[in-house]
Parts: C-alpha cells; structure tokens; sequence
C-alpha cells in the first residue's frame, strides 16, 4: 500500500479478512528491522498491549495469538541466530493507559513491532497515540506500530514518518462448513470457525476452547482443588482456534518479510548489503525527532493536557510496576529502586509450587493425524550465535543504600503480587503458587502493588537519573482497612508507640458516601488498579 493512498483513503485498508496491510515504505522498514537482527544477531520481539481478550482469558495464556507468533517465529530465527520474542502485555479489564506512560520500559526497549488491542476497553486516540509516542522516544529501538486505531497510525505516518500496519483476521481462506459432514472435510486447525447457524450449537460452538488446569506428574499433587479448564470463557472471548490463525497470520506477514529481505541479502554482491538497507541508528533518530515535532493539534496525545500530563507526550518516560506481565520483570519492578533500609520490611516473594517446566501439555497441540506447524519448523540443529544481546543495563540502578535518610522506611506496607516469572512471553512460569485452582492456565495479567495504611509509615525510593522532576505515580484509592493485616492492632507509624499517627477516615478519594467502588473512571492516569510507578 502506497504511503500516499494510505493517507487518502477514507476507510479501512484492505485486507481486514486477509493478512492485513502495511504501508510500502512500512514494509521495506520492516525488513530493514530483520536484515539488523540477522546481520548482527540482535534480537526480534513482537510485543502487544490490550484487554481481556487480547491477553486470551478463557484459553490458556499460550494459546493467544501473541504467543501463537513466537510459537511459530522463534524456532525459524533460532535457526538463523537471532532470538524472537513476543510478550503479551494485556491486562483483563483495563485499557493500556497504565502502561502507556512508560511503555518502553514496561513493553520493552527492544521492541520491533508494537501492536495495540485494546479498543473493547479503550476509547478514543490519546492513550493509544501515547503508548506509541512513549514506545518510539523512550527505548532503544522504534518499533513499528501494528494495529493502532487508523487515526493514530494515519497521524504518525504522515507527520512522524513511522512505520505501521495493520493485522488481519486470516478468515478469507477459511471454508464454510453448512452440514457435519462439512466440517469433518475441513483440516482441524479451521474446522468449526465458519459453521452455518444450525450446526453451529450442536457442533462448533462447544468445540471453541481447549484446555485444562491439571495433568497429574510425578513430583507434586495439588493441595487445591483444580478447576476442570480455564476459565474466562465469555461471548466476548473468542476461543483458541480464532487466536490461533491471527497469530499464524502475523506470523506470516513477518515470515514473508524475512523471505524477501534474505533474498536481497543473497543477491547482493559479495553478500555486502548497502547499509541503508540495514542500518538503523540514523533511520531511528530520523523517526524520533519527527515524531517529536508534530504539532500538537495533530498529536491526540496532548489531550493528556487536559488532566495536566501533557508533558508526558514529549519526555521519555522510565517506569517501575507491580503489575504484571511485564518485560525484564525483575529489572521494571518497584523493588528494584528501593533502598536496602526499605526492603528489609518487604515481603517474601510467593514460591510456586512446583518447578518447571510443565508436563506436555496436548491441549496446546494438533490432535494426532493433523498437521502439526510446530513440529514442522522446529525439526533441526538451531544456529549458535556469537554475539547474545541483553537489554537489562537499560534499566538503572539507583545506590542500594540512602546515605543519609530523611525519613525512616515503613515496616507496615505489603507486597502482593503472583508467584514465578511474569514476563508476558513464552519463557513465563507464573501464577503457580500453590492456593491457585487452576495451575496450568499460565497466565500473567495481574494487578499487583503495594498497600499500605495510616500507619505503615513512609516508603521509600532511589529514583536514578532524575532529570526533569516529573514525576507520576498511579495508586488505587478503592482499598479499605481491613486489608491491611499487617498493620492489625497497630496504635502508631511503624508500631513504635512514639505518637506519630493519621487521623481515621472514612472517605475514600473518587469513592462515594456509600463506599461504593467508583474506580474505573479514566482520570488520565489509567483507571483503577494497582500501584503503578512512572517516574
């Protein structure tokens, strides 16, 4: 698709129901991305930020489409020394307001391609056009943007000179089915997708999910009761097959990317490729500043002004969280920039219950006799690279001691947050402590924080590398007291009887008389849940 007919065109591009479409000068950055990677053994993510049923509620996590794409990429760029990664970064119920503020350090820095899903949950230009503004003026590397709102895209293009597209569902290709015996003469990975109205109830639509919480293993019996399969199944939802064909058609569009830019390479001389097909520092900084001299008339970010964030739309924001799944977790969480004097009252991280990995799993495999893309792709020796690219010394770390405190830390405050490792990506193993009744779900969307009372006393942060004092931070104010075991029967700050203590209230910010729950407005700063650190 020509930039200029992209541009002029009143409505969706075409191939909605297809493999989606890119702008032609998109495409060629695209490859430009990949020829990098493979010339320098870089990494290639994928990341998306959305809702409920982007993240895959009522499918296990890794059948979503997002993982759907690292399924089928990661071991063909194995083979070609590259490391693929895709992160499913959505959270149930949420728009990606949260993340946008941050989202190169929440998505990642080394994200190439960055989808937003979110417009069940979402409305509106502003916090998509920020997540995409945060993304390319804030990381290492600028991603191409994949399936923003049209406005945003068209916006970012023109002006910003981005890269961008659109997903398509892969649906054209999939055959009616109007009779049983239709179905049964579809190949499995399509069959009961397109039925006629009066076998679908009778025949497709039980067949739209596929999991289970359980299979039994040699080293550790649930203590828990175990759910009979994932839950989350809602109308809104849609099943495994319809995330599976998405992912296998971003996949596509990525695989046939690397087709072409491996036969540009093969046919250059010498195998000596001109650097502006593969360079990409000077093709990145062109991209930021452009984007940073949009006019704000043309930016829907800058309605941030409105609840006094404006600046938010032009300074690189850093981040720490709780919440999950996030990329580096270990490195972007809020512990990392606190001091040792405060970590000593934080709460020992949940344990799984057992180690990984899982046992084989055949509810995320093809039935036996249908043809199985994983087993296909995956078949050979994967290629050894020389150089392993890490982007974890992106994320600061401040001194791990305050030479001189101001304050003493709380001793009242508690962590709440899931069990393992949250990343949002293949790699994860999280949500597996032992009071989960569901342990093979594998899903990381969670809305984890700190909580803390009256008297939990201050807590503390080492903010590295402050240097525009703009400093936002995201809390929930719907809690109410009794949560706070830790601090039960505390009369003072810190339970030091030394007089210092808050006043009672009943009032709870954005609460009515009622104490009814009135969180999930959008104030700007993302709705209610969690606490969540930008700085």
């Amino acid at each position: 698709l020509a930039d200029e007919d992209f541009m002029a065109m009143p409505g969706v591009p075409p191939g909605a129901a297809q493999g989606g479409w890119m702008t032609s000068k998109s495409w060629a950055g695209l490859k430009r991305r990949l020829l990098h990677a493979l010339i320098t053994e870089d990494s290639f993510v994928f990341a998306m930020g959305g809702h409920s049923a982007a993240a895959g509620h009522g499918n296990h996590y890794f059948q979503s489409y997002t993982l759907q794409v690292a399924w089928i990429l990661e071991p063909i760029f194995a083979r070609l020394g590259v490391k693929h990664q895709a992160r499913n970064i959505a959270n149930g119920g949420m728009g990606t307001g949260q993340n946008a503020m941050a989202s190169a350090y929440l998505f990642g820095p080394d994200v190439d391609m960055l989808m937003w899903d979110s417009g069940m949950t979402e409305r509106g230009e502003r916090d998509p056009d920020l997540m995409a503004r945060q993304a390319i003026i804030g990381g290492i590397k600028v991603p191409l943007l994949y399936s923003f709102p049209l406005g945003v895209l068209k916006k970012l293009n023109h002006f910003g000179e981005c890269d961008v597209g659109t997903s398509g569902s892969g649906m054209s290709g999939v055959a009616d089915a109007k009779t049983k015996e239709d179905l049964d003469n579809i190949a499995w990975a399509a069959r009961y997708m397109k039925c006629a109205s009066d076998i679908n109830n009778a025949f497709c639509k039980p067949k739209e999910y596929n999991s289970t919480c359980w299979i039994p293993r040699e080293d550790y019996t649930p203590t828990k009761p175990q759910d009979k399969y994932v839950g989350g199944r809602a109308s809104w939802h849609p099943g495994f097959r319809a995330h599976q064909i998405r992912g296998r058609s971003i996949a596509f569009v990525i695989l046939r990317a690397l087709y072409e830019a491996l036969g540009e390479w093969g046919a250059a001389s010498n195998f000596q490729l001109d650097e502006e097909k593969w360079h990409v520092t000077t093709y990145y900084k062109h991209i930021r500043e452009k984007v940073l001299g949009i006019a704000e008339e043309n930016s829907p970010c800058y309605q941030m002004k409105g609840v006094g964030l404006g600046k938010l739309c032009n300074l690189p924001m850093k981040s720490r969280s709780d919440w999950s799944p996030r990329a580096y977790p270990n490195d972007s969480a809020m512990h990392h920039v606190m001091p040792k004097e405060q970590l000593e009252y934080r709460d020992a991280p949940v344990d799984i219950a057992y180690q990984p990995p899982d046992v084989h799993n055949p509810y995320l495999h093809p039935i036996p006799g249908a043809v199985d893309v994983l087993n296909i792709v995956s078949n050979g020796p994967a290629f050894r690279p020389i150089a392993r690219t890490t982007y974890e010394s992106f994320y600061d770390i401040p001194p791990m001691s305050l030479d001189k405190p101001m304050h003493k830390p709380g001793k009242g405050y508690m962590w709440y947050h899931p069990s393992g490792f949250c990343d949002g990506s293949l790699d994860s193993f999280c949500k597996r402590e032992a009071t989960n009744s569901c342990l093979l779900t594998q899903h990381n969307d969670s809305r984890s924080g700190v909580i803390g009372g009256p008297v939990s006393g201050w807590l503390l942060f080492q903010i590295p590398k402050v240097e525009h004092g703009y400093i936002v931070i995201k809390v929930e104010s719907w809690h109410f007291k009794n949560e706070m075991t830790k601090t039960a029967g505390w009369k003072s700050i810190n339970n030091e009887n030394d007089g210092r203590r808050m006043e009672e209230s009943t009032n709870y910010l954005r609460s009515n008389a009622n104490g009814n729950d009135n969180s999930n407005s959008n104030d700007g700063v993302g709705g209610g849940g969690g606490n969540d650190e930008s700085f």
